[in-house]
């Protein structure tokens, strides 16, 4: 047997030892199964593996130092999980891998030191791996590289100037780190879709800032004059909020979640908010009252990602208008509201959830094995987890 696939069900339990004996194994499934509990060790044996994905489980632990073995691997996927850091400097080895994905480490921070031989690197995806240190200076060696998304992590020090100016590389996430500096002067015309939102960066705009790209910048420390006016509203979305600061005119905002306005059951207008966000975007309103934030890439597809979903779907038993909920936004990494013009005082944030794509677990169809996993922050502080 080469191949076993068993993602998407809902076992429970752990990872039986027996499968380590499946010695000729190169492509194994398990994420979303529902299977918890450290790795085996005797999956060492497996160094016949090319394609292992485990994400979306509970698995514990530390990540096997002997994946580092697994020296034909081609593509390894940890998003999701429970997994210990750090990243075992082991993975070095892995010099045939195309793609890696490893999100959601706890405890244990890990340089970028283990990529250094990855030359061959594709897709690469750290996100919130409790990832340290600066962005290696060589970063511009790995030509393959098309995406890279390092964000929500504890990353310091400036933007290497290769890093924009990779032959291949088309999306690059940095967002929520502590970068600092300016912006590189020159950029690749492969790179499209830039987040660096939430750091520390600095300075004017250089030429190839457009809005023609999908690029996220707010919450930094960029400089704004007459000559750097490029997105509208972004000075208020800098880490000193300046807009309204003097007499803020407003005491209450509402909005409706990817649709047009609708006046709910309970006499409050959510305002429209229907912009066209893309994986690294924002939006202000023209008075300047609020503001949204998207950031976050599916993986490859064939198809156009939408970030925003039309149901149509009668959601029962709320206490507001049912087609409040009848669109609704996706983000695959963060999506922030922003009010910009509160006036200083107390306030009571509401938040309206139905799911209306994912079916009811008593249907028992592969669809109702879905589920959603989020963290709600609200003023930095995390509410929900």
């Amino acid at each position: 047997m080469t191949c076993r696939n068993i993602a998407s069900n809902n076992f429970s339990g752990t990872l039986p030892p027996e499968l380590g004996n499946l010695v000729k194994l190169k492509r194994l499934y398990l994420d979303s199964c529902g299977l918890s509990g450290e790795i085996p060790s005797t999956f060492a044996k497996l160094t016949n593996m090319q394609v292992f994905w485990a994400s979306d489980n509970r698995f514990s632990g530390k990540i096997p130092d002997f994946i580092g073995n697994w020296t034909q691997l081609t593509d390894l996927r940890f998003h999701g999980s429970s997994f210990e850091g750090p990243i075992p400097t082991s993975f070095s080895q892995l010099t045939s891998l195309n793609t890696l994905g490893i999100s959601d480490i706890y405890n244990g921070s890990s340089s970028l030191d283990f990529i250094k031989n990855l030359k061959n690197l594709t897709e690469l995806k750290l996100r919130n791996a409790l990832i340290i240190g600066t962005i290696p200076s060589d970063i511009g060696e790995y030509q393959s590289l098309q995406t890279m998304d390092l964000s929500f992590n504890n990353l310091t020090g400036q933007l290497p100037s290769s890093l924009f100016n990779m032959s291949s590389l088309n999306s690059l996430f940095l967002g929520n780190n502590s970068l600092s500096g300016p912006l590189p002067s020159r950029k690749s015309d492969q790179l499209q879709t830039i987040d660096l939102s939430y750091n520390f960066l600095s300075g004017s705009f250089p030429q190839w800032v457009t809005t023609m790209l999908q690029m996220n910048l707010v919450v930094n420390n960029f400089t704004f004059d007459s000559s750097n006016i490029t997105f509208p509203g972004l000075n208020c979305l800098q880490r000193n909020f300046p807009c309204n600061r003097n007499a803020p005119p407003y005491a209450n905002f509402s909005i409706k979640c990817g649709g047009l306005q609708v006046m709910g059951s309970d006499g409050i207008l959510y305002e429209t908010e229907d912009s066209a966000l893309g994986p690294a975007t924002f939006s202000v309103t023209s008075t300047e009252k609020w503001a949204v934030s998207n950031a976050g890439l599916f993986y490859a597809s064939n198809e156009k990602p939408s970030f925003l979903v039309n149901s149509h779907a009668q959601v029962n038993g709320t206490d507001v208008t049912p087609e409040l909920f009848q669109t609704s936004r996706v983000s695959l990494g963060s999506l922030r509201y922003y009010g910009l013009g509160l006036q200083n005082g107390p306030y009571t944030v509401t938040l309206h959830f139905a799911e209306t794509v994912y079916e009811s677990r008593t249907s028992q169809t592969w669809l109702s094995l879905g589920r959603r996993v989020f963290d709600i922050y609200i003023q930095v502080r995390l509410l929900i987890e």
